[in-house]
């Protein structure tokens, strides 16, 4: 059995897998070289070779880091879910709208634009597909916990269609043409998904 990476190692490769977000947000698939990486990472040429050899290690450590640094986002944002009133649509409707905020505004806007790159890439790449289907898999089952605990009926099938939602307004956010919603908008968006909540 190998010994998991010392720390220093663990840092390196998150500060490279960081570069390599950086370098996708800034400059699109055709930008994301090991050189650019490198640049991007403050490292020597030819340092990052060394903890992703190749292209499709390196694609693997960014898409790892992106969802690591989404999900703790998550897990931050939603931490005191517990304490609200379930019945209070208003407190839902708010904390899901800021969170749309949270994740298509500064580093995680960036994370955003990799993400979507890396997603049309993912399908003609099954290894990178899998690692996309899981990391979907465990921020649907983040969500259902969440709705476990306010007592929603049906979570599973709901979370499903939460994530669908908070995914698609996100992408809609930073991806699409059309001007960001603004956050009063984005409430009354979740006002309407959570009333069935309360029938």
């Amino acid at each position: 059995m190998s010994e998991p990476p010392r720390p220093d190692v663990t840092q390196r490769r998150r500060s490279i897998a960081s570069a390599a977000i950086d370098v996708l947000a800034d400059h699109g698939l055709r930008g994301l070289t090991h050189r650019a990486v490198d640049a991007a990472a403050g490292m020597r040429p030819g340092a990052v070779n060394y903890h992703a050899p190749t292209r499709g290690k390196l694609v693997a450590l960014a898409v790892e880091e992106l969802f690591s640094r989404d999900y703790e986002l998550a897990v931050a944002h939603f931490a005191d879910m517990s304490a609200l009133d379930p019945t209070s649509i208003p407190q839902l409707a708010e904390l899901m709208a800021s969170f749309i905020e949270a994740m298509t505004t500064g580093p995680a806007r960036r994370r955003t634009l990799a993400r979507h790159l890396l997603l049309g890439e993912a399908q003609f790449h099954p290894q990178l597909r899998d690692l996309f289907d899981q990391q979907r898999r465990a921020f649907v089952r983040f969500t259902e916990g969440l709705l476990e605990t306010l007592e929603v009926p049906q979570s599973a099938l709901t979370a499903e269609t939460v994530t669908v939602v908070v995914d698609g307004l996100i992408q809609r956010q930073v991806m699409i043409g059309a001007a960001p919603l603004p956050p009063a908008r984005l409430r009354q968006v979740f006002t309407r998904l959570l009333l069935p909540w309360n029938e």
